[in-house]
C-alpha cells in the first residue's frame, strides 16, 4: 500500500509543480516546505513522500517552457506526528523565508494548527492527510488548505451510510479501540469513529484497555440487533 501511495501522489504533486513553472517570472525559486514524519511506520512518512516529489521533480525538467527557468527548493522537516513539533517547524520554515508553500504535515494533530495559521501567512497547505471531519469546515477555519489525500473520514462514512441504505440496515454499533492503529496515525479508529457517529448518530461504544470483547458483544449489542425487521 505505502509503494502504491507514494508513486501515485507523483501526478498530483506533478500538476503543483507544472503551475509554478507557469508564472510569468523567466527565473523563479520555487520553496517548498515538506513537514511529515521521518517514522517510516507512519502512513506519510518522509521516505515515502519524498519518492513522489523527486518524480514530479524530474518529470517537470522533460518539459519545454523555452525561456522560463524554475528551480525547485524542497526543505524536510520531522513532525512527529505531534501538534507541537509540526507548529514550531512551521514557524521557524516562514521566519527563515524558505516556504512558498507547505507540503504537510499530514497526520491530523499536527496539521489542525498550522492549517489555521496559514491563513495569516497567505501560504498555501497542501495535506495529503487532515482525514479527520473537522476538516470540512475549509471556508470557516482552513481556506487556504487542499486536502490531496486518496480518501478522507467523511467520504468514508458515507460509503458506510449508503451500504446502510442498499442493505436496509436500520441500526448499528460503532465498537473501537481509541489508539488502535496509533503507529500508522494518531487516534485513527477515533477520528474515524467521530466522523462515523456524526454522519450516522448510531450509538457507539468505546473499547478500554483491559478488553472483554465477548461480554461487550453479548451485553452491548446481543442478538436483537441483528433482527432485520
Amino acid at each position: 500500500m505505502y509503494l502504491t501511495m507514494e508513486t501515485n501522489m507523483w501526478p498530483f504533486i506533478f500538476n503543483i509543480l507544472l503551475i509554478a513553472q507557469l508564472v510569468e517570472s523567466e527565473s523563479v525559486l520555487a520553496k517548498i516546505a515538506t513537514i511529515l514524519p521521518s517514522d517510516e511506520k507512519r502512513l506519510f512518512a518522509i521516505s515515502k513522500i519524498s519518492i513522489a516529489i523527486d518524480i514530479a521533480q524530474l518529470k517537470i525538467k522533460t518539459y519545454n517552457f523555452g525561456d522560463r527557468n524554475i528551480t525547485f527548493n524542497v526543505s524536510y522537516a520531522d513532525s512527529q506526528c505531534s501538534d507541537s513539533h509540526g507548529m514550531n517547524h512551521a514557524i521557524d520554515m516562514y521566519m527563515k523565508k524558505m516556504v512558498d508553500v507547505f507540503f504537510g504535515p499530514n497526520c491530523d494533530y499536527s496539521v489542525a494548527p498550522v492549517a489555521r495559521q496559514v491563513t495569516f501567512w497567505n501560504l498555501p497547505l497542501i495535506s495529503g492527510g487532515a482525514m479527520a471531519r473537522s476538516f470540512m469546515k475549509k471556508n470557516a477555519d482552513f481556506p487556504l488548505l487542499t486536502r490531496a489525500g486518496p480518501t478522507n473520514f467523511n467520504k468514508l462514512s458515507n460509503f458506510i451510510v449508503d451500504m446502510f441504505a442498499f442493505m436496509r440496515w436500520k441500526a448499528g454499533y460503532i465498537i473501537y479501540d481509541r489508539n488502535e492503529q496509533k503507529g500508522v496515525l494518531e487516534e485513527f479508529c477515533n477520528l474515524f469513529a467521530t466522523s462515523l457517529h456524526y454522519e450516522t448518530k448510531y450509538d457507539y461504544y468505546k473499547m478500554e484497555d483491559v478488553l472483554n470483547e465477548r461480554k461487550i458483544l453479548v451485553e452491548k449489542i446481543g442478538i436483537n440487533n441483528g433482527d432485520p425487521t
